[in-house]
């Protein structure tokens, strides 16, 4: 139980501090997902299950704050974190730096899967555009270096 109450902390600040920065600093909202990063930590390290209810949850509190088309955010991160989870059930990905990388490819992924889900819905979807991707990947890398090791230092997560 307390492992679902620090997941939904973690959730609930991850939606608040994106909502904040979205209206204080926009260029920012474009190139850093908090809650991405949280739906990452619970992938890598294995736990398909905690990361897909991380997904759905963040992605659905994110599609209600920021508006956009209810249920896009909810399914691409179930989706991440489904993908993640099972790499990371056989493969270490607890370490800062192999997270750092996850969160890379996941934001790629998130990319690549939302105007598909679009698609599926009938609405119109514009693929990435490839400056778009690079902001994205390289915001939510550092991003997620800096998150994982500090969480490291912190003894959250592995230093190696």
């Amino acid at each position: 139980m307390k492992g679902f109450l620090t997941g939904l902390a973690l959730l609930v600040s991850a939606v608040m501090l994106q909502v904040l920065a979205s209206h204080r600093v926009p260029p920012l909202h474009r190139s850093v997902d908090l809650v991405l990063l949280v739906v990452v930590y619970y992938g890598s390290a294995g736990q398909r299950v905690g990361a897909m209810f991380a997904g759905a949850a963040g992605g659905l509190l994110e599609d209600v704050w920021l508006g956009d088309v209810m249920g896009i955010h909810g399914l691409s991160k179930t989706l991440i974190a489904y993908v993640l989870g099972g790499i990371g059930s056989h493969f270490e990905l607890s370490s800062a730096p192999a997270r750092t990388v996850a969160v890379m490819l996941a934001a790629l992924l998130e990319s690549a899967v939302q105007p598909l889900i679009l698609l599926g819905l009938g609405l119109p979807a514009a693929p990435p555009q490839p400056v778009d991707l690079l902001l994205r990947c390289l915001g939510n890398g550092v991003a997620g270096a800096l998150l994982f090791s500090l969480a490291a230092k912190k003894g959250l997560v592995p230093a190696t």
